[in-house]
């Protein structure tokens, strides 16, 4: 007949009756032996006897022949409806059919899932290439920037020394300037005093000379007198 999908299962149907035809004839030999073992004095007392029942406990059951897989094949299709195989051959195509198409629509999903990742990927190293090029961008104009604020600053150093040495030079200058505002201040103190003392000495000499004057005016007049007289 036509292979089956029912063909394994008639197989390891056969193979369980097998085995369990096999198990059984064990327990009924265990069972045997337990039945027939013989007490030591019996097997003393009848050789014959106990050689029997080592026969029977040492007989096992003949075994089922193995029927092999295109035999159980056949068996399986005969013991099985056409119809009802053409059934389950359909169902089990459908079923599969279904499973191939859900794998399909997974590998579908995955693939344009892959696809957005790959184009993430290609739009993140652009924009990493774009973002690397601004940094190196970044970083000649950062080195350039640091070469100017390293002048200016070796500028503004000197500079402020420059500052430094002016403001010690102009405290230095101040300060002679009020030593010599100082000089000049008690010079002017000690001149004055010396007009003073002038002017004194000119009031005395113009009161002696006024002294003097008239003292001329009055010999004069007495002179002229005594010229009278004569």
């Amino acid at each position: 007949g036509e292979p089956s999908a029912l063909g394994p299962a008639c197989i390891l149907y056969q193979d369980g009756e097998n085995d369990a035809a096999a198990d059984e004839g064990d327990e009924e030999a265990s069972v045997g032996e337990e039945e027939t073992k013989p007490a030591p004095s019996d097997v003393v007392e009848n050789d014959k006897e106990a050689s029997t029942v080592t026969e029977r406990v040492d007989r096992k059951p003949p075994l089922v022949p193995q029927i092999t897989e295109p035999v159980q094949r056949s068996i399986s299709m005969d013991a099985v409806p056409p119809s009802l195989a053409n059934q389950e051959d359909a169902q089990r195509v459908k079923e599969l059919e279904r499973q191939l198409n859900a794998l399909r629509s997974k590998l579908s999903k995955k693939d344009k899932a892959m696809a957005d990742l790959q184009n993430r990927v290609k739009t993140s190293d652009a924009t990493c290439d774009k973002l690397r090029g601004d940094l190196s961008k970044k970083d000649s104009e950062l080195k350039y920037t640091k070469r100017n604020l390293l002048v200016a600053e070796r500028r503004m150093q000197s500079q402020e020394d420059d500052m430094k040495r002016f403001r010690s030079d102009q405290a230095k200058a101040i300060e002679s300037l009020n030593k010599e505002l100082d000089n000049r201040a008690a010079t002017i103190l000690d001149l004055e005093k010396t007009v003073r003392i002038l002017q004194n000495e000119k009031a005395v000499l113009s009161a002696t000379v006024e002294a003097r004057d008239s003292k001329l005016a009055k010999m004069t007049e007495l002179q002229s007198s005594l010229d009278e007289m004569k």
